[in-house]
């Protein structure tokens, strides 16, 4: 069940009451939203207690918080213990091998926590200790299930008092008590410096709301009950000091008459330990129908800002919480995996379906411009033709013209040139010199590489002969220039008969 992260609800249950305190988590004071008390007369043995449990549960929206419940002092064995270790684990440990002689149950039969009250420059510590039967436990645990709710943690109301009273009277060196009026019975705790120093449980069937006449029962009972614990205090204290100041809280009853008519029966100041509900809640005071010290001292705890911490939930039981919550997690990550991969499977179908798409409208397109690609490649080709047949280039008179300009001027004379397509060209004339005639050839080589015309870069002179013309004597040459295939080629494709 998904919860608020910042809502947390203190519940109380009895056969006669029961009460839910709920807070809103804040990283200074306490922020009280609603304070809901419900009274009655259930019995666990017929199953109306869980109902009511489950009715109350259902009217109030607990389910939706954090909750946490707390056990009254009266059904838990508790000791304060002066232990020679500073460490927790090393407390812890004692407390469980001597923990058959403050109750005769063996260690498997019961539940154990610890927390250490204060740390002596001796090396000792003062330590709280909690030995409750795994049958109360288990069967308030039962009841609890049966009403589906499942506490996060399992308080002690010792515990929750002492945090309470640390919170606002730290600074005070004076002794005082709070004495608890809860529904089944009472609790005192005698504190100083904010830290227990004694505490005494009375299991009792008294209404303390009750006044006047009604009331006069009760109120004998509270004032024997609280002279007792005052003497057994005053007995195992190390300097014998009284307390003179008590402080009466109830999660459940206005107390306020009875404070008043308690103060003449014990001779002590008696009051109601509003004062010290105001100063540790910061808002929402008003939402408060008696004086929860109890309450408020869980709601500390439940946010890990309390002095002092007792939790009675069974180690399998948070075990199992721990391994469910592990497996809820894997779940969820394999959920969000599968989600992923699924999501990674759409995508990849849908832009499959788009690229599939896409091709099919390219092709419809390239269908339909199929025929008017055919009439351009068509007119391409004859562009190209027509280009062949305007830019012609490497021509007979090409290479007649770049002949006559290799030649030098007045000192050779071309008197006949043939071309032959398969062959080449050949020159006939008459010069001065034979100089004159390599002169030419090597003209002829330049001029290939001036003009670009491939053809004269063959030019050879492969004949001359010396003889007399008109009474001069002059080298009659010959000069051929043959083709490549390449040149063939470009004759070819330069169309000269």
């Amino acid at each position: 069940m998904a919860r608020k992260s910042n809502y947390i609800s203190i519940l109380q249950v009895d056969p006669q009451c029961i009460t839910r305190l709920q807070v809103r988590k804040t990283p200074k004071g306490l922020e009280v939203l609603r304070h809901d008390v419900l009274r009655g007369a259930w019995r666990p043995e017929d199953g109306s207690l869980e109902q009511a449990v489950r009715a109350f549960a259902d009217e109030t929206g607990l389910r939706d918080d954090m909750v946490c419940t707390v056990l009254p002092r009266h059904d838990i064995t508790t000791r304060i213990l002066t232990l020679p270790t500073h460490s927790p684990e090393e407390a812890a440990s004692m407390v469980r091998l001597s923990a058959e002689e403050y109750v005769p149950f063996t260690a498997d039969e019961l539940i154990i926590d610890q927390c250490i009250l204060e740390k002596l420059p001796s090396g000792e510590a003062t330590v709280l200790a909690a030995l409750a039967h795994r049958d109360v436990v288990e069967g308030h645990l039962a009841t609890m299930r049966r009403a589906d709710i499942e506490p996060e943690r399992i308080m002690l109301s010792t515990a929750c008092l002492a945090s309470a009273a640390a919170a606002v009277m730290a600074d005070d060196a004076a002794p005082a008590a709070i004495v608890n009026l809860a529904s089944g019975g009472i609790e005192a705790l005698m504190v100083s410096r904010g830290r227990p120093r004694y505490g005494r449980a009375i299991p009792t069937v008294q209404d303390w709301a009750l006044s006047g006449e009604e009331g006069s029962g009760a109120l004998r009972e509270l004032a024997i009950e609280i002279r007792g614990s005052l003497s057994a205090h005053r007995r195992e204290s190390e300097d014998g000091a009284d307390v003179e100041k008590v402080y009466l809280c109830s999660d459940w009853a206005e107390i306020a008459p009875m404070a008043a008519a308690l103060g003449s029966e014990i001779g002590r100041d008696c009051l109601v330990a509003g004062d010290l509900v105001a100063k540790i809640v910061t808002r929402g005071a008003d939402q408060i129908a008696a004086t929860p010290l109890v309450a408020i001292g869980a709601a500390l705890e439940a946010q890990d800002r309390s002095a002092f911490r007792i939790n009675l939930l069974p180690v399998s039981v948070a075990r199992a919480r721990k391994l469910e919550g592990v497996r809820m997690n894997l779940l969820l990550g394999a959920g969000l995996v599968a989600a992923i991969v699924l999501a990674l499977c759409g995508l990849y179908y849908q832009a499959s379906w788009q690229r599939q798409r896409l091709i099919q409208e390219l092709e419809q397109q390239a269908a339909a411009v199929a025929p008017l690609a055919k009439g351009v490649a068509a007119k391409q080709e004859q562009l190209q033709i027509l280009r062949r047949q305007v830019d012609r280039t490497g021509t007979v008179l090409e290479l007649m013209a770049a002949i006559f300009d290799a030649a030098p001027e007045s000192r050779v004379s071309l008197t006949r040139m043939t071309f032959e397509r398969e062959d080449g060209i050949n020159l006939w004339g008459h010069a001065l010199t034979v100089d004159d005639v390599q002169g030419f050839a090597e003209a002829l080589r330049n001029a290939a590489t001036q003009s670009g015309l491939r053809r004269l870069a063959q030019a050879r002179s492969v004949y001359w002969q010396q003889g007399q013309e008109r009474g001069s004597w002059v080298f009659m040459y010959q000069i051929a220039i043959p083709f490549t295939e390449d040149e063939h080629a470009d004759t070819a494709d330069s169309d000269i008969d």
